[in-house]
């Protein structure tokens, strides 16, 4: 066979091998191309509190898939995938998609609120140490380490201790729907117990952040009675149920405690927590109103409420300033088709507080009416004592007379002895706004009620209330609601008489108010109605409410 006979043949050879090649690629590729991508969900199991929302997502296709919920009590689902808890218990959440279906299980948990605890007499955030304990087992969690205890072991834990070393934050559990303690604590009734979990930490140079976190419910049965006697009526009992309900989820998340973690704090400044113990009354108050908030549309109110009115509402506008909720808050006088009032001049203030005749849901309250007399001497002392808290450059709330007739803000200590007292300003609801205070050194304004009610306070004087008994050595004036006069006392002695009315800022409903308006047979949502306008009692579900 010659030379280019065999070389023929072995390209032949070649060609073939080569194609044979090309072809297998050729298929092989074709394969690759024709395969189908897995379709899934990103997630299958997700644990949700009941009012938030997720998205779901599905990878490996691009065709719009048909979402389902095989119990929208539980969880609802939109066509976006966008699930929403709405009570407690468990749901599948389905998409059908290109033939198949994907399932994805929603546990919902019960909404939470996160509670920061303040040290003994709410006076501070940090604490040094704290003791806790339960009436169940307990136990006490930091990283992977979990520590046991049993019932009414005490435990201290130090912003010292080594075990904050590794960063991470301390969890108390009690067992068995049991409570912790904090025997470290001091509240009105005494040592308080706290439902759901408590969680510690440190704070580098601070001390240690205590927060209880629980179920937004459970948190209601402890503010209720703190803030209102369980001895008041079931349908007032309800309404401030729901006030505190509609305040808590208004709160959610505020921006005062992020850092922590906390939504808010158990003090006066929010709403008290814990300050009186847990009462069948209010339990079953909080119970039967459940979901219930007061709506101005689509929104929840930031619902306000104090003790006592001496007759007639204020507007947050007046009090604190504030102008979002303005249409919420009528300024009226407090009987069931009462007139508006305005009681912006010192003398109808006066006649309206001297005026007997006139019965408003409060009368018969032991803070409707009230007086005091305050010496020049205790007014010169405590008045340099709120000086040094409240005065400084630039303040605009505590003004000092200038030379020109301006009143500028300004650092001072003393104004000498007081010789007069005017109020310079008073809202249509006759609260007081600005005062204007002479003394032999220096002239001031006060342009803050909160601010006037600390200084004007009868420290070491007595308070006389019309309807109850004497109240001694006071750290505020019960309200702003007050006229003022210069005249001398039994002894002969020069003396500032305070006359007013009312217990707190006088926005919202009179708690007092509720309870007397229950008495006469109104029912919750009348007595909201009466104190709030442009809103509506209504149930909704916990997806709606935040």
């Amino acid at each position: 066979m010659n030379k280019e006979r065999v070389e023929g043949i072995l390209k032949k050879i070649i060609c073939v091998l080569l194609g044979i090649c090309i072809g297998v690629n050729v298929v092989f590729s074709c394969k690759i191309v024709q395969a189908k991508t897995e379709i899934s969900l990103e997630k299958t199991n997700i644990t949700m509190q009941v009012g938030s929302e997720v998205t779901l997502k599905i990878k490996g296709t691009d065709v719009e898939p048909q979402w389902s919920s095989n119990d929208e009590k539980i969880a609802t689902v939109d066509k976006n995938g966008i699930v929403k808890a709405r009570e407690v218990g468990t749901a599948q959440i389905k998409a059908k998609v290109e033939q198949q279906e994907l399932t994805c299980t929603i546990k919902v948990k019960k909404k939470q609120i996160c509670v920061l605890l303040k040290t003994t007499g709410f006076s501070g955030i940090f604490h040094q140490e704290i003791t806790v304990s339960s009436n169940k087992d307990f136990t006490v969690t930091i990283g992977n380490t979990v520590q046991e205890y049993g019932a009414k072991k005490k435990v201290t834990i130090s912003m010292n201790d080594e075990i904050f070393k590794t960063g991470d934050n301390l969890k108390i559990s009690a067992k068995n729907n049991g409570k912790v303690k904090i025997t470290s604590l001091k509240r009105s009734h005494g040592t308080p117990s706290y439902r759901g979990k408590i969680e510690v930490k440190l704070i580098d140079g601070k001390g240690l952040i205590v927060i209880n976190k629980l179920p937004l419910e459970q948190y209601l049965y402890s503010v209720v009675n703190s803030e209102m006697s369980y001895t008041f009526s079931e349908e007032a009992l309800k309404a401030q149920a729901v006030c505190a309900r509609s305040f808590a989820y208004g709160h959610l998340k505020s921006e005062q405690y992020k850092e922590y973690g906390a939504d808010l704090d158990d003090s006066s400044t929010f709403q008290v927590y814990n300050n009186a113990k847990e009462e069948d009354s209010v339990k079953k108050a909080v119970d039967d109103t459940k979901n219930i908030v007061l709506k101005d549309g689509k929104n929840i109110i930031n619902t306000h409420y104090y003790s006592t009115s001496f007759g007639v509402s204020a507007t947050p506008t007046e009090v604190w300033n504030a102008t979002a909720e303005e249409a919420n808050y009528p300024r009226i006088i407090q009987t069931i088709g009462g007139e508006k009032a305005n009681l912006k001049s010192n003398k109808d203030f006066k006649e309206f507080i001297k005026d007997e005749e006139l019965v408003t849901f409060d009368s018969a309250s032991v803070w409707y009416r009230w007086n005091t007399q305050i010496t020049k001497a205790n007014m010169k002392k405590n008045m340099e004592e709120k000086l040094k808290i409240y005065s400084s450059d630039g303040s605009r709330v505590i003004k000092v007379l200038q030379e020109d007739g301006s009143y500028k803000g300004k650092k001072v200590s003393t104004i000498g002895s007081i010789k007069k007292i005017t109020v310079s300003k008073r809202e249509k609801s006759g609260m007081v706004k600005v005062v204007k205070i002479v003394g032999s050194k220096d002239t001031i304004k006060v342009y803050d009620a909160t601010i006037i009610r600390y200084m004007f306070a009868p420290t070491k004087e007595v308070l006389n209330r019309k309807n109850g008994p004497s109240i001694e050595n006071m750290s505020i004036l019960p309200s702003s609601f007050f006229y003022v006069e210069k005249e001398k006392n039994v002894n002969g002695e020069i003396v500032f008489s305070f006359a007013g009315g009312g217990y707190g800022h006088g926005v919202g409903m009179s708690q007092n108010g509720a309870n007397e308006m229950a008495k006469q047979g109104y029912d919750f949502e009348k007595i909201l109605k009466h104190y709030f306008k442009n809103i509506s009692v209504i149930h909704v579900v916990d997806e709606d409410l935040g």
